[in-house]
């Protein structure tokens, strides 16, 4: 579709209150609003035609092929099957028998050597009687005592010559070994083969394709069809606090026209945007009537809400601070009440151990989830683990968010600026904390 841009006249009921830039003077399918300070209504006409295409058929020159029978020709041959007989020897077995062993004693041999007996000496007693006079009161009287000496006597050293026989040992040896072989009977082993004789052309009949030209037909545009003619009447309600419009603010109101004929009949969207404030379709209300001929006509009234991000960018709650106990974390805030705008994203992570449930985990609180209360001017957001945590140091990152469109309403047409908001919105703080075993009590 082709669009001619082109400025219209202003509309002789707004009297300077509206700048409109339009698509076409006559017949505009199109509508630009400039949103200003002294924007409050607006009211044109748009028109378009929903169109599609249409086709036909046409003959053109083309090759066509067709099959054509002629002679070929194949061999074929006679078989038939030989065989032939081969006697194989008979295979030879053969054992290995040891040979025969023989022993016998060998005596040992003799050990002679001198032993010297050394001299000795002994004593040798020598007695006698001795006569002795024994005297007592009744006189004295002459006895015979035999008494005895002692003398030494010696042997002279002696030599001698003293042998031993050694120790026989038993002698063995091996007798060469015998090897004996018997040879099995031999053996007829016989094998066919087929043998090919007598080959000769055989003649059959086949087909080919062939190319001839010829003339065929073909699917081709033709050209376009009006599907419905489209008519709207348009009214715009302006609300909302529209100080600080720079004139930026652009919305584009356009009706079906062209060959889309899946695009709806009435679009509202945003075309510039002068960063300052937050632009959404608050209400629409249209009807359609047919006017015969492939003729409609579309009334509409559209209501657009303008407002100022500085009065929204007031509802951040900022985080400045965590602490985790026991099974819980204790979030430190400041700024704009929690209410159910509010969500809260936390992820925990200890390094080795992400794939343990205890160890880190995800999980996202609704407002009604937590507990608020507010102490020294500070709100303190206390939100439950959940499940049971083990001591040592974590990661833990934070991420409280308010929904804009739960403060703004749906239907947003400058989609760039609320992104650009929604992240404004959102407190985010990440802080290393060491839980000890008195911690999880």
């Amino acid at each position: 579709m082709n669009t001619l841009k082109l400025k219209p006249r202003l509309h002789s009921l707004l009297s300077g209150l509206l700048a409109l830039t339009a698509t076409s003077a006559l017949a505009a399918d199109s509508y630009d609003l400039v949103l200003k300070p002294s924007t409050s209504t607006a009211a044109f006409s748009l028109a378009g035609e929903k169109t599609r295409t249409t086709y036909g058929t046409e003959e053109y020159e083309t090759t066509c092929t067709r099959q054509e029978e002629y002679t070929d020709y194949r061999q074929e041959c006679d078989h038939e099957t030989v065989e032939r007989c081969d006697q194989v020897p008979g295979d030879q077995t053969c054992t290995e028998y040891p040979g025969e062993e023989t022993c016998r004693d060998v005596p040992g041999e003799s050990v002679c050597h001198d032993v010297t007996v050394p001299g000795s000496c002994h004593s040798v007693p020598v007695c006698r009687d001795v006569p002795r006079e024994v005297c007592n009161s009744r006189g004295c009287t002459s006895t015979m005592t035999h008494e005895c000496t002692t003398r030494e006597a010696c042997s002279p050293a002696s030599s001698s010559r003293v042998c031993e026989a050694g120790q026989s040992q038993r002698v063995c040896s091996t007798g060469p070994s015998t090897t004996s072989c018997t040879t099995s009977a031999p053996q007829t082993v016989c094998s066919s083969e087929v043998v090919t004789t007598g080959c000769h052309d055989v003649p059959y009949t086949a087909t080919r394709d062939v190319g001839y030209s010829c003339t065929d037909t073909r699917t081709v545009e033709t050209g376009t069809e009006t599907v419905e003619k489209l008519t709207a009447d348009i009214k715009v309600e302006v609300t909302g606090d529209l100080q600080g419009l720079t004139g930026k603010d652009l919305v584009r109101i356009s009706v079906a026209n062209g060959n889309d004929l899946n695009r709806a009949d009435l679009v509202i969207e945003s075309a510039g945007t002068g960063d300052t404030h937050i632009i959404r379709l608050a209400n629409l209300t249209q009807s359609k009537t047919s006017e015969g001929n492939e003729s409609s006509r579309i009334t509409a009234t559209i209501q657009l809400e303008v407002i100022p991000l500085s009065s929204i960018r007031t509802r951040l709650t900022k985080i400045e601070d965590l602490e985790v106990s026991g099974n819980s974390i204790t979030l430190t805030a400041s700024g704009d009440p929690v209410d159910p705008s509010v969500t809260l994203a936390l992820t925990t992570r200890k390094k080795r151990f992400l794939k343990s449930p205890k160890e880190g985990f995800a999980k996202t609180y609704k407002a009604s989830e937590l507990k608020v209360t507010e102490v020294a001017g500070k709100l303190k957001i206390q939100a439950d683990f959940g499940v049971s945590l083990t001591s040592g140091r974590r990661e833990y990152t934070v991420k409280l968010t308010r929904d804009l469109q739960a403060l703004v309403g749906t239907g947003i047409l400058n989609k760039s600026v609320a992104e650009k908001l929604q992240n404004e919105l959102t407190s985010t703080l990440t802080k290393r904390v060491k839980l000890r075993g008195r911690d999880l009590k």
